[in-house]
């Protein structure tokens, strides 16, 4: 009877990976991981960098929005802000430019200071505005202003020591029609 096991004769016809050849795969394959890897760093500031793009676009849109509707609703306050933009359409030229910053934590809660929230969360968002008179006349038929979306909040975009520290900013012109307006 034959003894179980094997012998050199029964692997003749087989052939298998040398040893320098397995070794050469798995180096190719490490290295091809680690640069792999290398690159998720990269992909996750990226994707924060984009989320906080969207978000200033966003913010930018409500706040425009809410500046533009404070006329058109019959109250001369914006809904959110609490802005009183109908009265600086009757405004006398002196009051011009005018200039105000409001907070905003991540789900946009406003707050006139850096840390005063509903929400209890801090300020993420910082929105400076300017609001400017088109002609200088009580009757002009629009306001202009320019929005400026920056973060993180606690930093101010107009000190220049404070601006590379900024980690985005957005900025938008757009006008608030004037519902004292005469059409001619």
């Amino acid at each position: 009877m034959k003894a179980l096991g094997f012998s050199s004769l029964e692997f003749k016809g087989l052939r298998a990976f040398s040893l320098v050849e397995v070794t050469a795969a798995l180096g190719i394959f490490t290295t091809t991981m680690l640069l792999l890897v290398g690159l998720v760093p990269t992909g996750v500031q990226s994707n924060r960098d984009t989320f906080d793009d969207t978000q200033a676009a966003n913010l930018a849109s409500l706040v425009v929005a809410d500046l533009r509707s404070a006329g058109s609703i019959g109250s001369k306050d914006s809904p959110i802000l609490k802005f009183n933009v109908g009265n600086l359409h009757n405004a006398s030229d002196s009051a011009f430019p005018v200039r105000r910053t409001y907070y905003f934590s991540e789900t946009f809660d406003p707050s006139a200071s850096l840390d005063n929230h509903t929400s209890g969360v801090g300020s993420q968002y910082r929105a400076d505005f300017i609001i400017r008179r088109e002609a200088p006349t009580s009757m002009a038929p629009q306001l202009e202003v320019n929005l400026t979306v920056s973060w993180p909040a606690q930093l101010d975009p107009n000190i220049a020591s404070e601006q590379a520290a900024i980690n985005g900013q957005y900025s938008i012109f757009f006008t608030i029609p004037n519902p004292n307006a005469i059409d001619e």
